[in-house]
């Protein structure tokens, strides 16, 4: 079974592992220092009964080869000390042996050069440890020099004594089996495995214990860093532990809070820059390196018709179709510069845009771009428009100003003094000066509109009054074409909510216009239906109608469908636009329905009076 790899765990198989290797190391340690104050406990007793044995031998009544005495002292010596004992000449002949037979004692082999005995004949006291081929075992010796009355010599005595100490007569040898030391170090490595495992099992529980106290905090620190890895820097770390984890805990803390405060401060700074971002009439996209849309600001989705949500992580040619807007973005990812440039788009409806892209860096490398969009369609319309209107209003001013130039000069030249021509040529420029005064105060009226409008201005207005009040205005010119002028008026019809003049002004308009184009013996209809909001009005006639490829453009100002016929009836081109924006002004709307020969209807709806 394998424990989990854990801090705890590690930390305790590290304590056992150390506890382990300094138990066995002491262990070691303990049974060499036992075994060896155990062979020198041997040999100092070995030592002091092998001079108790050597008094048996000195004291006793013997020849100098009188083995038969040396023999059984040594068997004596063997029953009271329990020690293998063997006496030995200068020689190194045995002369008695505690462990063999009398009969084979003069068979055994010499003694002379084994090491114990070697230093005892020189006048020391010796000892070894060695393996015995007699017993077949280790041993502990210990040879002491007889030095006593009785000496037991040989005939080789005199060859070999400058090599003996003066005194020595002989050697007595004590040997123990080592295995009583294995014994005693098995007893004792008994008594040390059991204290080592005691040792150990309080060392894992100690180990543990420790962990434990070292872990939880640390465990305590994680709980507490997980939460702040899933957002929650609100948590604080508590621990009751060392010195160094207490200040890492603090730390954590103060991490976590100048985290936190740091957070709120960008999230804030993210709010505020969402807030403008969202705000933005411009629209605004951000694209990636790879040319992947990272977001969309709401101005964008609306300008293109797309959900932002959907379109993030497109690329940007999967979100706007536009080739020279995706070239222009990695323009500005190549080059790392602003780049402006103004693109003209065909769908999702056809408009102007004028674009600026700024790259975004990362670590000082361009990592993206942002797109601000200017939808310049209205601008360069207006734009368009203004420059329409000031080349109408130049043609329309210059037509009757070159006419009135030239009668002038005409009258000038000397026909003044022609009664006749004279006359006939300043009714002409008066003609031409009534033109331009009405090409004048309709471009004053239309400014006029434009600039100030009619705010706080509206009133109730009651619709058939204010027809009977316009009607008689146009009788001559309803005589002369024979065109008669029919009312659908409801008898209980409601107020229209309006500025009186200015809706006087819409009738004026229209109802001139579909005087001047219509039929003679022609009709013109003014019908008024009522609904729970708004009262709609439309004025009709059967004159020559409208082509339909105008009707878009009617409302423009100076815009004309029969230019010739228009300025001889003495229109400005100004009065539709006029009418259009006084419509607009009311929050009303108006329409326009033609038929070529058949006439037209321009119909408006403006809201009631409220009760």
């Amino acid at each position: 079974m394998q424990l989990p790899r854990t801090f705890q765990n590690r930390l305790i198989v590290t304590y056992l592992i150390i506890s382990v290797l300094v138990i066995f190391f002491l262990g070691f340690i303990v049974d060499l220092t036992l075994e060896k104050e155990a062979i020198n406990h041997l040999r100092e007793s070995l030592g002091i009964q092998a001079n108790i044995a050597a008094q048996f031998v000195d004291t006793a009544p013997v020849d100098q080869r009188d083995i038969d005495t040396l023999d059984a002292i040594a068997k004596k010596v063997k029953r009271l000390t329990g020690c293998r004992t063997t006496i030995i000449a200068v020689d190194g002949e045995v002369l008695g042996d505690s462990d063999e037979p009398r009969e084979k004692i003069p068979l055994m082999e010499n003694h002379r050069y084994r090491p114990e005995v070697k230093q005892a004949l020189s006048g020391q006291f010796a000892s070894s440890i060695r393996y015995s081929d007699t017993v077949r075992q280790k041993m502990l010796y210990v040879a002491i020099p007889l030095t006593g009355t009785s000496t037991f010599s040989t005939a080789r005595n005199e060859a070999i004594s400058s090599t003996l100490a003066p005194s020595v007569n002989g050697v007595i040898r004590l040997a123990i089996p080592l295995k009583t030391v294995q014994a005693l170090r098995w007893s004792i490595r008994h008594v040390v495995f059991v204290g080592a495992l005691i040792a150990l099992f309080v060392s894992i529980l100690t180990g543990v214990l420790m962990a434990r106290s070292v872990t939880s905090p640390i465990k305590e620190i994680n709980r507490i860093s997980a939460q702040y890895t899933a957002g929650d820097l609100s948590k604080k770390i508590y621990v009751d532990s060392v010195t160094e984890i207490n200040q890492l805990a603090e730390t954590l803390n103060r991490m976590a809070e100048e985290i936190q405060a740091k957070i709120t401060l960008i999230q804030n700074e993210k709010n505020e820059i969402v807030a403008i971002v969202n705000s933005m009439v411009e629209g605004v996209i951000a694209v990636d390196n790879n040319l992947r849309v990272i977001s969309v600001n709401p101005a964008f989705a609306q300008m293109f018709n797309i959900n932002h949500l959907e379109s993030t992580g497109k690329l940007l040619m999967e979100t706007i179709r536009n080739n020279e807007l995706n070239e222009l973005a990695a323009k500005v990812l190549q080059s790392g510069e602003n780049i402006t440039a103004e693109i003209t788009l065909l769908v999702p409806i056809e408009k102007t845009i004028e674009v600026i892209g700024s790259p975004l860096f990362s670590n000082r490398e361009i990592s993206g771009c942002v797109l601000v969009i200017h939808d310049v369609t209205d601008l360069r319309k207006l734009e368009r428009m203004r420059k329409e209107f000031v080349a109408n209003v130049s043609h329309e001013l210059k037509t009757p100003l070159t006419a009135i130039k030239g009668y002038i000069e005409t009258l000038l030249d000397g026909a003044i003094d022609d009664r006749e021509n004279s006359r006939r040529f300043l009714t002409i420029v008066e003609s031409h000066t009534n033109r331009l005064i009405r090409i004048v105060d309709d471009v004053l009226q239309l400014s006029e509109l434009e600039s100030k409008g009619i705010v706080n201005e509206f009133q109730a207005v009651e619709l058939k009054p204010l027809l009977d009040e316009i009607l008689p205005i146009f009788t001559r010119q309803l005589a002369q074409r024979d065109i008669q002028v029919k009312l659908n008026l409801p008898a209980s019809l409601s107020a229209i909510r309006a500025n009186r003049e200015q809706l006087k002004e819409v009738f004026l308009n229209l109802l001139d216009n579909a005087i001047k184009f219509n039929q003679v013996h022609g009709t013109i209809e003014i019908t008024a239906i009522e609904s729970d909001r708004e009262i709609s009005v439309s004025i009709s006639d059967t004159g020559i109608g409208i082509p339909e490829q105008d009707l878009p453009r009617i409302f423009e100002r100076f815009y004309r469908v029969d230019k010739t016929r228009s300025r001889d009836l003495g229109g400005t081109g100004l009065g539709l636009a006029i009418v259009k924006h006084i419509i607009d002004q009311h929050n009303g709307t108006i329409t326009v329905t033609s038929e070529l020969g058949r006439g037209s209807c321009f119909r408006f709806a403006l809201p009631k009076m409220k009760n």
